[in-house]
């Protein structure tokens, strides 16, 4: 499943059981996150996004792509095998 939409983490993770449920086993999971600020540290973010998505999504990474701006950043993980929670 490929968001293509920035949004911010928050928005995102209102959608999480969407998100997670839609790509079958071993699918790939890629939306793009809007960061308000220039900062680089997007750890708390990643941390909450991988924790939100536990046992759906193997753990993610946040990518800074060349088409990402300086606020925005791609989340990128694999869907683990179903099971309930992902439903």
């Amino acid at each position: 499943m490929l968001a293509g939409a920035p949004a911010t983490p928050g928005q995102h993770l209102m959608q999480a059981s969407l998100v997670a449920s839609a790509p079958p086993a071993g699918g790939f999971v890629i939306f793009t996150l809007k960061f308000m600020g220039f900062g680089r540290d997007r750890q708390k973010t990643l941390d909450h996004l991988n924790e939100a998505f536990a046992g759906c999504l193997q753990p993610g990474l946040l990518l800074w792509l060349m088409a990402n701006s300086e606020c925005e950043r791609t989340f990128v993980a694999r869907k683990l095998p179903d099971n309930a929670l992902c439903a």
